[in-house]
């Protein structure tokens, strides 16, 4: 089973990622410069500094209680295994950092978990569309991992028969 500790991260990860997407997604109800809309994006954009802080809670984690050895496996399988990982860890870091840019090169006024940031350069709507663009492709290419990752799961739980998805669940037994 995996510790405690990795098992609330992971869990709380996915709530977190989940109302990162539903966040962003509902702004679009609310019409360009309104309340509302700037208010799902601030909670769309805070949600991303929590993740950020939650994924390096999480490497730290990972070295202080590593997870169990993975199910036995063959080397394709053991290689995808370890590259979905490695995206589903990149995009954690990668997208929050994009997030942060794209508002920087907007020159918006930025706070993150109620810390303001300075201006860091003058407004550039080019480089804030280019990376709002990189932005939303990497969080559609992060749904699709998220996505495989769970079937992964799934296919492990209900076809292979081993624990690879209810040593994520369960309770330790000591």
């Amino acid at each position: 089973m995996y510790p405690l500790p990795n098992r609330i991260i992971h869990w709380l990860t996915l709530v977190l990622v989940i109302a990162a997407f539903a966040s962003i997604e509902l702004r679009e109800l609310f019409e360009r410069g309104t309340e509302n809309r700037d208010l799902f994006k601030f909670i769309h954009f805070q949600i991303g500094a929590l993740l950020f802080l939650l994924t390096l809670v999480r490497l730290i984690n990972k070295k202080l209680n590593p997870a169990p050895a993975m199910v036995e496996m063959d080397k394709l399988k053991t290689l995808m295994a370890n590259g979905v990982h490695l995206a589903l860890i990149g995009c954690l870091i990668v997208m929050p950092i994009l997030g942060v840019s794209v508002l920087i090169a907007e020159a918006k006024d930025i706070t993150i978990l109620g810390i303001d940031l300075p201006h860091l350069m003058d407004k550039n709507k080019d480089t804030a569309h280019f990376l709002e663009d990189i932005h939303e492709t990497l969080g559609n290419i992060f749904m699709f991992i998220i996505f495989a990752h769970a079937a992964a799961a799934i296919w492990h739980h209900h076809f292979l028969k081993d624990d690879t998805l209810t040593r994520m669940l369960k309770r330790n037994k000591e």
